[in-house]
């Protein structure tokens, strides 16, 4: 059975999933604080998944266009069109959670912008 995770411990969680860093790695404490209030606006690790998943197939979908275009895989993209896709989850993303744009940065999710 899965364990459920809250607060700091979902966000080392969230980290750990990502490949983990070792605890002396030096943004360690800001990466934790950015996965926790990321996690805690989306209501939690299921609903952060759940959003992400439908996120990203929207924006995909929306910019491939597989039906009409025949493609199907990263390597058939344009580079026009991947970055359009970052762009896009971006904005979803920021939207979805209700993120401040960064003043010199993308987002404002913690105190620094990242």
């Amino acid at each position: 059975m899965r364990q459920r995770h809250t607060g700091t411990s979902a966000a080392q969680a969230v980290l750990s999933n990502l490949g983990g860093l070792p605890s002396t790695h030096r943004d360690l404490p800001i990466l934790s604080r950015i996965a926790t209030c990321i996690l805690r606006d989306a209501g939690g690790e299921e609903k952060l998944k759940k959003l992400v998943g439908e996120l990203l197939r929207d924006c995909i979908d929306g910019i491939i266009k597989s039906a009409k275009t025949g493609r199907r895989f990263h390597h058939q993209l344009e580079k026009t069109e991947k970055t359009h896709i970052g762009t896009c989850v971006e904005i979803d993303f920021r939207n979805a959670l209700e993120l401040a744009r960064g003043q010199i940065l993308d987002l404002l999710i913690v105190s620094p912008n990242v």
